[in-house]
């Protein structure tokens, strides 16, 4: 019998999350404080709700804020999040941040082994679709 695409979807991530914890142990992140960590390094500066909304596919708001609170605690990002103090990378959360996309960079190699670059964007495009088709409603 085969399973349909919402397994497959639900191990991948499940897989995935499992996967970039443990890789990126060893520098005392997780996927979720992996994904702050990233988002503040995209935006350059961030609001907590920026990165809430970035992270929501992922993590609750108390999830992205308890993230955010500890990388602040490890003094990787500065300000408060708020509209005056936005996050922003410290000098070592810059320095955090290479080393935990040189990790993530394995990760993804390791992920995409086998999958052909054109595989990614028809994989991409399919589920692009099937989202913008549910979000579409009846």
């Amino acid at each position: 019998m085969q399973k349909p695409i919402g397994y497959w979807l639900k191990s991948s991530d499940a897989l995935l999350t499992a996967l970039i914890d443990r890789a990126q142990r060893s520098l005392g992140l997780t996927r979720t404080t992996w994904q702050v960590l990233n988002v503040v390094k995209e935006l350059g500066a961030a609001r907590l709700e920026q990165v809430a909304e970035a992270l929501s596919p992922f993590v609750d708001a108390e999830g992205a804020a308890a993230a955010a609170d500890e990388l602040s605690h490890r003094g990787w990002l500065d300000g408060d999040g708020s509209a005056e103090r936005p996050y922003v990378l410290s000098p070592a959360g810059r320095d955090g941040h290479a080393k935990a996309l040189e990790v993530q960079q394995q990760v993804r190699h390791r992920a995409m082994a086998g999958i052909t670059p054109d595989d990614y964007l028809v994989a991409m495009r399919v589920l692009e679709t099937m989202a913008a088709n549910l979000e579409a409603g009846d």
